[in-house]
């Protein structure tokens, strides 16, 4: 009896060992055949509506990024998920401009749409430093007297108008918008240094720092991902804003300044997060301070 009870036992030993390499070897040919069918640049490609060549190096660095993206697609779906929500907001805003479309790509990759992302001087939706985010008009005070009513606009909806604006200007001093994009990234300055040293004018041909050099292939790779949906990501429904200029003669809470112009706790709560730039949640007083309102949920 017990020599039959232990042929029994690994018999069964073997048959759930046999679907354990089974189910390894369907994941890795799965996986395989998932990276087997990543797109590769091959000329048609476009960023910015410009075209994005086809060689040796622009196909591994293209496919160095896409596979960095691809390894972490629970981070890269959130991109595009929030992307999702804010595509309407933001291309309407690029069109004031006349910018292409696809800065809106160059906004998710810079921030990953998180008002509160911070790389440490640069913060917000665009990744502003505090002195060019003043010099397009945000409101950056930090570290006043009153400390805790502190205002950072960076962290607000307006930073898109404001970096929409800066791309403007860029694009009107280097003509190309890959090289606007390259700009924004490393600074005006320092791109016009490189191309006069390096007496080119095609940001493909660059040569600078690993970040910079990659920069564009990283929105590139963001953008084929979200458009042709490489992870698997459920888009929300597309928002607009109105907002409330509040002018107050005392401090008063986000929460209650909602309550107050009939705003229910749910619409509070969908909301504070379009309000970041109300740092520790109290508006200042005497300052014109926009308070960012979903426009589904207006009253």
């Amino acid at each position: 009896m017990r020599f039959w009870t232990i042929v029994f036992l690994v018999v069964l030993a073997m048959i759930f060992c046999a679907i354990a390499l089974s189910q390894t070897f369907n994941d890795t040919a799965i996986e395989q055949v998932a990276v087997q069918h990543l797109p590769t640049l091959d000329g048609t490609q476009t960023l910015f509506g410009e075209p994005v060549p086809a060689n040796a190096t622009t196909k591994d660095t293209f496919q160095h990024e896409l596979r960095w993206e691809m390894d972490h697609a629970s981070v890269t779906a959130l991109k595009c998920e929030r992307l999702s929500e804010l595509d309407q907001y933001i291309s309407a805003i690029l069109a004031k401009h006349k910018l292409h479309n696809d800065f809106k790509y160059l906004f998710t990759w810079e921030s990953s749409l998180d008002p509160m992302a911070n790389s440490g001087l640069a913060v917000g939706f665009a990744q502003f430093r505090s002195s060019t985010a003043r010099r397009y008009g945000l409101d950056v005070v930090i570290g006043s007297r009153n400390g805790k009513w502190d205002i950072d606009q960076r962290k607000s909806l307006m930073a898109f108008d404001a970096a929409s604006e800066y791309l403007e200007y860029l694009q009107k001093r280097f003509g190309i918008s890959s090289l606007t994009a390259a700009a924004y990234n490393a600074g005006e300055a320092g791109i016009a240094r490189i191309l006069k040293e390096q007496g080119v004018d095609d940001y493909w041909e660059l040569f600078s720092s690993r970040q910079n050099e990659h920069f564009l292939y990283d929105i590139l790779a963001l953008k084929t991902i979200c458009e042709q949906h490489l992870v698997r990501y459920t888009p929300r429904p597309p928002i607009q804003f109105k907002f409330i200029v509040a002018h107050l003669r005392r401090p008063m809470t986000l929460h209650d300044f909602f309550l107050k112009h009939g705003y229910t706790e749910n619409d509070f709560a969908d909301n504070i997060r379009w309000n970041k730039h109300i740092r520790e949640g109290v508006i200042p007083p005497y300052k014109n301070v926009r308070i960012y309102v979903q426009e589904p949920l207006a009253k």
